[in-house]
């Protein structure tokens, strides 16, 4: 187990030197988020996955529940869209690159509103 540890300690030293200007102000926590979200090329279902086992692992039960709970509510809020997304191309005959105009757009009108 320490050979592990060792490992992904020098894993971690090298990730802040990759991603930091000033490694020795980057956290572990910092350069070993980042290695998750590439490892998993930012697939938020496997990031979700990893946070939950780690937290289970580390006996936060109860916080676990509403972490679960939290993320798919948020999967089913993105799935809504990409299905309006979908009804939007095939249906209307409206193409991608025109929908993402439109979302860039809506983007762009709710930050000059906040």
């Amino acid at each position: 187990m320490n050979n592990l540890k060792n490992k992904l300690f020098d894993l971690i030293q090298d990730q802040k030197k990759e991603s930091f200007t000033d490694p020795n102000t980057a956290t572990d926590e910092e350069a070993l988020g980042i290695m998750i979200s590439q490892y998993f090329k930012w697939d938020g279902n496997k990031i979700f996955k990893t946070s939950y086992n780690a937290f289970e692992d580390s006996n936060f039960h109860s916080l676990n529940e509403k972490f679960e709970n939290l993320w798919e509510k948020e999967v089913a809020w993105i799935n809504l869209n990409f299905f309006h997304l979908l009804i939007l191309h095939k249906v209307l005959k409206i193409q991608l690159k025109d929908i993402f105009v439109m979302i860039k757009l809506s983007f762009t009108n709710l930050k000059i509103i906040m």
